[in-house]
């Protein structure tokens, strides 16, 4: 069989009446959305996550808040006496 026959018979009206015809448009997937960088597409996923992250944020705030407090408490003000302390052993 030559190629011109089987061109021929690919192309002829019984054969192209039975073959599905030629798919002009594509058709492409969807973008997939991340949901550890999506914030929606995670509750989508996992409507808990929102109280979750809303409960991490609130304790966080409240770890910074006590670090903070236990800081200052650390940096209050030397005392006169305490100062009177540290000249008399660090000026010899």
């Amino acid at each position: 069989m030559v190629n011109a026959d089987l061109a021929r018979i690919i192309n002829s009206d019984e054969v192209q009446s039975i073959v599905k015809p030629i798919k002009k448009e594509v058709k492409r997937a969807p973008l997939k959305k991340n949901p550890l960088k999506n914030l929606n597409a995670m509750l989508k996923l996992n409507p808990y996550a929102k109280t979750a992250r809303r409960m991490s944020l609130l304790v966080e705030a409240d770890r910074v808040k006590a670090k903070k407090e236990k800081l200052e408490k650390k940096r209050s003000p030397i005392t006169k006496a305490a100062c009177l302390i540290y000249l008399l052993l660090h000026t010899s």
